[in-house]
C-alpha cells in the first residue's frame, strides 16, 4: 500500500471476529531511500481501538521514524492507518489476529 502525508488504511479487520492483533509492519520510503520496521499491538472494545508501537528501527540519520501509525474503528471494523512524514512510502504488514470466540487455554 501506498502512504504518503494523509493517513492511509494499510489494514482492517472486522471488530465482531477479533479483538486483538499484533502487526509487523514494513515501510520503504523510495525518496529517501529509506527503510523502516516495528511492531504494533492493537486492541478493542467494540468502541474505540487501541495501539501500542514498539521495537520501531529505521536507516534513516538517528534511527528516525519514516510516519506514524494510528488505529480506529470505522463501519464495523478496526483499521490501521500509516501517515508517512513525506511522499513515497510503500507499507506492507503482517497481522496475527486473535478472535472474540477463541478459547483461553494454556499454552
Amino acid at each position: 500500500v501506498w502512504a504518503n502525508t494523509s493517513p492511509v488504511v494499510v489494514h482492517s479487520f472486522p471488530a465482531s471476529r477479533y479483538r486483538s492483533a499484533k502487526y509487523v509492519v514494513q515501510v520503504r520510503n523510495s525518496t529517501l531511500n529509506a527503510y523502516e520496521a516495528s511492531e504494533v499491538l492493537v486492541i478493542h472494545n467494540d468502541t474505540y481501538a487501541y495501539r501500542t508501537q514498539y521495537n520501531m528501527i529505521s536507516t534513516l540519520a538517528n534511527a528516525a521514524a519514516l510516519g506514524n501509525i494510528t488505529v480506529a474503528i470505522s463501519s464495523g471494523n478496526v483499521n490501521l492507518y500509516y501517515q508517512g512524514n513525506s511522499i513515497g512510502n510503500q507499507v506492507r504488514v503482517r497481522a496475527d489476529m486473535l478472535g472474540n470466540s477463541d478459547n483461553w487455554s494454556p499454552y
